[in-house]
């Protein structure tokens, strides 16, 4: 090859790299201006099969998680639904150790740096949830234990109302066979909890059977919030119509697997929103639901 040839063929290579680098620095660009926070309040049900996984990322980009379903398809909603390079957390809640809630929150801890924990530390045996007590050892993130009548400020205009567990004091002063402290019936420590946003309101009931809805209905916690979360994948003990009827949803979600072997969501659960004219939610057939609210309207993407 002459020097000319030489030449041309080293012009071509730098004009090519050098348009690729500007290609990159474009892209790079435009996803940073996507990625901006909108003033916005979005709650992703993340399509995880047979669990829950919540994400809520606040108006002033707090980012929560609530669950991790079981396994690594957690990662995936993360990934679409934060930017490329935001590998941190500020809150995750687990609502209760059992697998299809915590087991995917194992790998999260492995991926993302997390601010701070919030679960009750039940005294519950599984490989799965002693490992994620173990991770939790090992990274030294802060801890929190909440009770109702608790609120989490998420940001200025967000918060978490804790409505479940009831403190060791109040159970003992009720007449009730619910301990969420005894590690025994997992579902009854569900965590309980509502997402305030100004004028918007979202129910996260975790696993809490209908035993507990009871209860909360018995203390006069309940109040109405534009979306529930049902609870136990739409099982039959997951949703009292008592409760269901006091919270008066517009929406309600069922986070649950395609096809999964309990049967969920069960249909006498199916009937009661029918009934009611609540619109109804699916991850199995709707995949993962995203909800966005300005903390006044609020829509479906």
């Amino acid at each position: 090859m002459s020097k000319k040839d030489l030449k041309k063929e080293l012009r071509k290579v730098f004009n090519n790299t050098v348009l690729a680098l500007l290609l990159l620095t474009v892209a790079a660009i435009g996803l940073a201006i996507i990625s901006q926070p909108d003033d916005l309040l979005h709650i992703y049900f993340c399509d995880v099969g047979q669990g829950d996984a919540i994400l809520i990322k606040t108006p002033q980009n707090r980012q929560i998680l609530v669950d991790g379903g079981r396994g690594k398809q957690v990662l995936n909603c993360l990934s679409k639904a934060l930017p490329f390079y935001d590998r941190s957390l500020d809150l995750v809640i687990l609502t209760h150790p059992h697998a299809d809630h915590v087991g995917g929150l194992i790998e999260v801890l492995r991926t993302y740096r997390v601010e701070k924990v919030v679960f009750q530390q039940t005294p519950y045996k599984s490989a799965d949830y002693k490992e994620f007590v173990d991770l939790l050892g090992e990274k030294k993130w802060p801890i929190l234990k909440v009770v109702a009548g608790e609120v989490l400020a998420l940001d200025q205009q967000t918060q978490a109302e804790v409505w479940y567990p009831l403190s060791k004091e109040e159970l003992e002063l009720l007449d009730t066979p619910i301990d969420p402290y005894d590690g025994e019936e997992v579902n009854d420590s569900s965590v309980v909890f509502r997402l305030v946003c100004g004028e918007f309101e979202t129910l996260l009931t975790g696993d809490a059977p209908e035993s507990v809805q009871k209860l909360l209905l018995r203390q006069g916690i309940v109040r109405e919030s534009d979306i529930l979360k049902v609870g136990h994948q739409g099982a039959k003990d997951g949703s009292d119509e008592e409760f269901f009827k006091k919270v008066n949803p517009k929406l309600a979600v069922i986070s649950v697997g395609e096809n999964n072997r309990y049967g969920h969501p069960h249909k006498e659960t199916l009937e009661e929103i029918r009934n009611a004219g609540v619109e109804l939610k699916r991850t199995d057939q709707d995949g993962t639901v995203e909800v966005v609210s300005d903390c006044k309207n609020w829509w479906v993407e």
